[in-house]
């Protein structure tokens, strides 16, 4: 099970991850490297295998659409972001 962004406590959008051991119950917070997605609400979460795909959403400055987003949770943690053209990544 993974969790990204959302709404904080004190309404502030949020751009964490988390990850829960569905074996060993327990939660971990990834530090991922690269370009990840501004905080959001609002968007979809798809996980395929390792990878975790963030598309769309709001963010808090700007309120619009945004880019599609992935990160391999279990090798790299590294975040990608897709270029306007699907399958291409930065």
């Amino acid at each position: 099970l993974v969790v990204f962004g959302g709404v904080g406590p004190n309404n502030e959008y949020l751009d964490d991850i988390h990850v829960l051991d569905m074996a060993a119950f327990r939660w971990s917070t990834l530090i991922p490297l690269g370009e990840k997605p501004s905080p959001r609400v609002g968007h979809a979460l798809v996980a395929y295998n390792e990878f975790v795909f963030v598309l769309g959403g709001h963010e808090e400055a700007s309120k619009k659409e945004t880019k599609l987003y992935c990160i391999d949770v279990k090798n790299d943690r590294n975040w990608r972001r897709f270029k306007d053209k699907i399958g291409n990544l930065d």
